[in-house]
């Protein structure tokens, strides 16, 4: 990051905070079967954005709070991918966090040594690696729930005449049931987890590949 160390802040008008971001984009795909590794499907070329925010009163920069907001609203307004999450959960290191901390320990230095009264402008360059990960069981579970599966098969019985899920064998009848292509019916959660380990049916071995498509495969994002 450019800006003031140690130096007084310029005389002469406006202050202002300059963002370069370099974003290099990579789609990858969680599927079933995998133990839930992440493989990379595809990765764009690196892409260059810029943002400025002229800041009226220069010690709004010693509010830590305030700076990291505007950060986050100018790296927010990014041209995202569709369904991108930028919640900070999902950052390694958050970098709207660390620009903010910077510029404040900067202008507050400043301040405790007396050299305030001017201008700032800072310019904060930050490489920004975002995966785009596409998690196969659960776009599967979404799919077999929208599915209306017209096929009855016989599920083993509780004892008490409430089909069993096939995994646990619990009853069905506390949620609604997930029936595969091959119509045996489980828990919504327990089929999830198997989706992790096992491609195919855990009763009769039915193949569940194939039924939903990574969304480059469908074209959804352009990746030329």
């Amino acid at each position: 990051m450019e800006g003031h160390s140690g130096t007084a802040p310029l005389a002469e008008a406006p202050s202002y905070m300059r963002f370069i971001w370099e974003i290099t984009l990579e789609f990858a795909t969680r599927r079933i079967g995998g133990g839930g590794l992440t493989e990379v499907a595809q990765t764009k070329p690196a892409q260059t954005c810029q943002g400025k925010h002229v800041v009226d009163d220069p010690s709004s920069l010693l509010d830590y709070n305030w700076t990291r907001r505007v950060i986050w609203e100018k790296l927010s307004g990014l041209p995202w991918p569709p369904g991108f999450r930028l919640s900070p959960s999902n950052w390694d290191e958050f970098s709207p966090d660390t620009a903010a901390s910077s510029i404040h320990q900067i202008v507050q230095a400043n301040d405790d040594m007396g050299l305030c009264g001017g201008h700032y402008r800072f310019v904060v360059y930050t490489e920004l690696k975002v995966t785009v990960v596409y998690s196969e069981p659960k776009a599967l579970l979404r799919h077999l729930r929208q599915e209306v599966v017209q096929q009855a098969v016989v599920e083993p019985s509780t004892g008490d005449g409430d089909p069993a899920c096939g995994i646990c064998f619990d009853g069905l009848a506390s949620s609604p049931p997930v029936k595969l292509p091959c119509g045996h019916a489980f828990h919504s959660d327990c089929i999830f987890k198997w989706f992790f380990n096992g491609t195919a049916c855990p009763l009769c071995r039915h193949d569940l590949r194939g039924l939903v498509a990574m969304p480059w495969e469908r074209k959804i994002w352009d990746l030329d």
